[in-house]
């Protein structure tokens, strides 16, 4: 043992007078359990500072010092134990007994004979659900033999659509790990939402268990902060199931903790997973019985460096480098999909001009989707990004953001589309609202990638918004293994002086 092991033996010794019917011990493979209890990664707990979670003002850093605040908390009343049942069934090796009323309630209406996890498909209106969602589903008998489900997962929480995209932005969200039956999800999911769910049942032992479910329930009361970046829905499922077992700890594995990626870890690598079910929308069924394969499991990886060659008529040639954090490209060639929908968050592009450096975009979010007019719902496409002066050395950048809808028809290889945008578009001087009319098709096939043909037309005051006034846009996407695409984007058009025309040859990896 080292010599926390001893550390931790005189703290019991000092409190030992208040526990003295407790045969209790920390050995090192409880302490390494505690600090899953803490949610702590790299010498910190993901759940930040100041949350209620902590019973220590720096419990979220010193997880001795939030063990001793823990013991004192128990010590100070019986009652105390019944808010932290998962801590207390670690230190002391006792389940709460009777005398917690609710959380007898809850044990008895809230069974875990069986546990899933569950991929909810993604999102194509919301950008903090764009990679998806997942969360954890327990089933089993409650006290009156009936069968019963229920879904826990980490969730942001705000009480509007644009409040949540505002918090977003700042990454100032609430969150908070909610209790639902999980008919209820099924129907919000699926019948509300339009997004599939695909249940992975997981293998766990009766220990495992009951020990995910007294952390659950530690965990539902308390505010805890909810990161796209560093605590997401993803991050937080991976910290509760990692508390039972190292098999379900995928976070040093994930350069972007989506829930696709998760679910992905644990379908692969876990050993855990025992049955796969699918609970497809109706459109989705609609294309499953197509012969479509949308399996998410086999998406590719959320992150995106390019790297290309440009060249156009006014700056001749260039390096054109691009990197995208989180990203759905609806002009990629991924076999996984056939909804037609793009989530472009936190992309930077820049341009390489001989001895020029450009910044070219950074867009913040970029949520657009083409849904099927004969089968799909109306949603409403939206974006905001920062551009460079094209053709100028700089250092500022100006806003340009639109609101918009489109459709598409059919859903064979070939799909025609239209889309309209209405927005703004800002240089150093002038404001200039446009309106954008996009008409196209989009052209798969399984063997030799996807092509994407589309016409624009702006309409503006200024006729210099997106340095285009009409363009034609050519563009093919091919998949060469996992992780690599290749690309290649033919534009020409009219713009303020005049005709134009620009190339790329693009490589992308996937990580």
């Amino acid at each position: 043992m080292k010599k926390i092991f001893v550390f931790f033996c005189l703290i019991f010794l000092f409190v030992n007078s208040s526990f003295s019917h407790i045969n209790f011990e920390i050995s090192e493979e409880k302490y390494k359990t505690w600090k899953k209890l803490l949610h702590y990664k790299k010498g910190k707990s993901l759940i930040e500072k100041g949350s209620d979670f902590f019973l220590n003002e720096n419990g979220n850093t010193d997880p001795i010092k939030e063990l001793e605040s823990t013991l004192l908390f128990f010590k100070e009343s019986p009652q105390n134990k019944c808010l932290y049942p998962a801590r207390y069934y670690l230190l002391f090796n006792k389940k709460i007994g009777n005398e917690c009323v609710d959380f007898n309630e809850y044990n008895e209406y809230v069974p875990f004979d069986s546990v899933s996890l569950v991929l909810a498909s993604e999102s194509e209106t919301s950008p903090v659900s764009s990679m998806g969602h997942i969360f954890i589903v327990a089933e089993g008998f409650n006290k009156f033999d009936l069968l019963k489900r229920h879904s826990s997962g980490f969730v942001a929480n705000a009480s509007t659509n644009s409040s949540l995209l505002f918090q977003f932005l700042t990454d100032s969200i609430d969150g908070l790990y909610t209790l639902s039956p999980y008919n209820d999800t099924i129907y919000n999911y699926i019948n509300n939402e339009n997004r599939s769910l695909w249940e992975l049942d997981l293998n766990m032992t009766s220990e495992e268990k009951y020990l995910l479910k007294m952390h659950l329930y530690e965990l539902k009361s308390h505010q805890i902060k909810y990161s796209f970046f560093t605590y997401n829905c993803a991050t937080g499922t991976n910290s509760v199931l990692s508390v039972v077992s190292d098999d379900f700890d995928y976070s040093n594995k994930m350069n972007i903790a989506s829930p696709i990626e998760y679910a992905k870890n644990i379908f692969e690598n876990s050993g855990r997973v025992t049955k796969i079910t699918v609970r497809p929308s109706e459109i989705d069924q609609y294309r499953l019985n197509k012969g479509y394969n949308l399996n998410p499991l086999l998406s590719p990886k959320p992150s995106r460096f390019t790297i290309g060659y440009i060249f156009n008529s006014y700056q001749k040639n260039g390096i054109r480098l691009s990197f995208l954090p989180a990203i759905s490209d609806f002009k990629e060639d991924i076999k996984s999909k056939n909804s037609l929908n793009e989530s472009r968050l936190f992309e930077t592009t820049a341009l390489i001009y001989g001895d020029a450096f450009l910044i070219d975009r950074i867009t913040l979010f970029n949520i657009k989707s083409f849904p099927n007019i004969l089968i799909d719902k109306y949603k409403v496409n939206f974006g905001l990004s920062f551009h460079g002066e094209n053709m100028k050395r700089h250092t500022s950048l100006y806003p340009d953001f639109y609101v918009g809808s489109a459709i598409s028809f059919f859903e064979t290889g070939l799909r025609p589309f239209i889309s309209t945008d209405v927005g703004n578009n800002f240089t150093k001087y002038n404001s200039n609202p446009y309106i954008k009319i996009l008409c196209g098709s989009f052209l798969q096939t399984n063997k030799y990638g996807r092509v994407y043909i589309a016409a624009n037309k702006i309409f503006s005051k200024e006729k210099n918004t997106a340095e285009y006034i009409k363009r034609i846009d050519i563009s093919y996407s091919k998949n060469l293994d996992n992780d690599i695409w290749i690309s290649t984007d033919l534009s020409f058009g009219k713009d303020r002086k005049g005709n134009f025309k620009k190339i790329d040859a693009n490589l992308s990896y996937r990580f």
